[in-house]
C-alpha cells in the first residue's frame, strides 16, 4: 500500500494510548510521518512545522477530547487561527472513549472537525480516513 497522506498527528495526553495508536497508523501504512504529542501546545507546534513544509497537501490530526490544560477543543480553536489555507490540509478526527452527546453535537456543528473516532484507533478506520479526499 503506497503512502497515502504526508503525515499523522497523534495529541492524547497519554503516553499509552499515543503508543497504541502510533501501531495502529504504522499498520495501517497510510503515511511514514507519524508526529505524536502528550499536550495541546506540542500539537499545535508539531502541526505547524509540519505544514511549513511545501510537499504537504495532506494530514491527519487525531485529538483526544478530555486532556488537561488545553483540551481537545481548544487545540481545535488553535488550529483554526492557522486559517483556512492551512486548513484545508488536514483532516481533524476528534478522538475520544467519550460518549457525551454534547461532544457529539458540538463535533457536527464545527465545520473544521471532520468526524469523531472511538479510542481505541483502529487500522481499518485509519485507512479508511487515509483513502478520503481532503
Amino acid at each position: 500500500m503506497s503512502q497515502q497522506v504526508d503525515f499523522v498527528l497523534l495529541i492524547d495526553d497519554d503516553e499509552s494510548t499515543n503508543f497504541f495508536h502510533k501501531l495502529m497508523v504504522e499498520e495501517s501504512a497510510v503515511t511514514k510521518n507519524i508526529l505524536v504529542a502528550q499536550t495541546g501546545n506540542e500539537g499545535i507546534r508539531l502541526l505547524k512545522e509540519a505544514l511549513t513544509n511545501p510537499d504537504v497537501n495532506r494530514g491527519l490530526v487525531f485529538i483526544d477530547i478530555n486532556m488537561p490544560g488545553m483540551d481537545g477543543w481548544m487545540v481545535v480553536e488553535e488550529i483554526e487561527k492557522l486559517g483556512p489555507d492551512l486548513l484545508s490540509k488536514i483532516s481533524i478526527q476528534m478522538v475520544s472513549a467519550s460518549e457525551n452527546p454534547k461532544d457529539f453535537e458540538r463535533i457536527k456543528n464545527t465545520p473544521s472537525i471532520k468526524g469523531h473516532l472511538p479510542k481505541p484507533l483502529s487500522v481499518d478506520a485509519i485507512r479508511k480516513l487515509g483513502n478520503l479526499e481532503m
